[in-house]
């Protein structure tokens, strides 16, 4: 894969600048979309130009300059307003996002994904997606998406992920994934979050520098970025914490001789939590297999267990798996694991929703 070592900053021009003197609407808005860093303006009218008036400014990341809505270049462009109706974020959501937005031009806390766009001679950002910093720190490096999408990876623990330099036409790159040691003032969930990030298809933004250790090459962070997903409140029923499951057992599996991936399971009504004599009733078994009941914290334990001295791939999935186990806590309660059967179990982690529901995630271990 092509590498490439052109020193890059965080703002600037998109790497499609060389169409700067075309009009052609298609090549206008490719050159106004990408990954920006965004700042609250300190004047948002100090330019002699109304059109260059905005409550914030925009800038390109990894380019050295960025072409503004209206043609022009500049270090940064003023945008009147941001829509962040793309993102799905509820509105007080979105509104929060907007109000943490700072001045800081040394550490920005917001970057998004969009586009500029000119709505009756103001300019607006249009985003598609949104990205946090869980900390202030200063924002040094290469940006770059790290990600399972587009690598081998079927599975965690990976051997890789992948790296690509936003904002740029490059080749993504295989890295065997991204050390936080920088970031000392993460406390463990931020952590935890910015690691499953990496560990999934919707990714991470790191700002930092490549290294190499005993593993291979490893992404250095100096800041993260991590996606502002809509929230989703407690007390769910089952249907609509499905999509919470899948996403949060996504590429997981059970170790053992059979590492079996987790799904999300199928609810069912219950009137409170089974005994192990009646969890086949209960999940509509008609044979009567053997059932073993384990709690809930000795199974997680060996999964979630703290990794920061493990392989940064065991650190990506020992995140991930905690990841799940903050999901199934904090929408389930008397959650409890059945092992269904003896060589070839099914494994039940379940819990009850606040609809009276059976649910949770299943696997299957094979045990000689």
């Amino acid at each position: 894969m092509r590498r490439s070592t052109f020193p890059m900053i965080a703002v600037g021009v998109l790497a499609a600048q060389g169409c700067a003197d075309t009009d052609d609407d298609g090549a206008r808005v490719s050159r106004t979309s990408g990954f920006f860093m965004v700042r609250r303006a300190s004047d948002p009218c100090s330019a002699a130009a109304p059109s260059a008036c905005g409550r914030f400014v925009v800038s390109a990341l990894n380019q050295r300059t960025t072409l503004c809505a209206d043609g022009s270049t500049a270090p940064a462009c003023a945008v009147t307003s941001i829509d962040l109706t793309a993102t799905g974020l509820p509105p007080a959501q979105a509104d929060a996002l907007t109000a943490s937005i700072t001045a800081s031009l040394d550490a920005p806390t917001v970057v998004l994904h969009g586009r500029m766009s000119t709505v009756a001679g103001h300019t607006v950002f249009v985003a598609s997606d949104a990205w946090r910093a869980p900390t202030t720190a200063p924002v040094r490096g290469t940006f770059h998406l790290v990600s399972t999408q587009g690598s081998t990876c079927a599975y965690l623990p990976c051997a890789s992920v992948t790296q690509e330099r936003v904002n740029a036409p490059l080749e993504a790159e295989s890295i065997t994934g991204v050390d936080l040691g920088a970031l000392s003032n993460l406390d463990a969930r931020a952590r935890d979050n910015a690691l499953g990030d990496a560990a999934s298809d919707d990714g991470l933004l790191v700002a930092g520098t490549q290294s190499f250790d005993a593993a291979g090459r490893v992404l250095r962070a100096e800041q993260v970025f991590t996606r502002v997903r809509p929230s989703v409140a407690p007390g769910l029923c089952a249907q609509a914490l499905r999509a919470s499951l899948d996403e949060a057992s996504a590429r997981l599996v059970y170790p053992s001789q059979s590492d079996a991936p987790f799904r999300a399971l199928t609810p069912d009504a219950v009137a409170a939590m089974p005994t192990a004599e009646d969890f086949a009733d209960a999940v509509g078994m008609t044979a009567r297999p053997a059932v073993r009941v384990e709690p809930f914290d000795v199974f997680m334990q060996p999964l979630t267990v703290d990794a920061s001295a493990e392989a940064p791939s065991e650190q990506l999935r020992a995140a991930r798996f905690r990841g799940l186990e903050r999901v199934l806590r904090e929408h389930l309660s008397n959650l409890t694991v059945y092992r269904v059967g003896t060589v070839d179990v099914r494994v039940y982690v379940v819990g009850l929703t606040a609809c009276g529901e059976l649910a949770g995630v299943e696997t299957s271990a094979l045990e000689r």
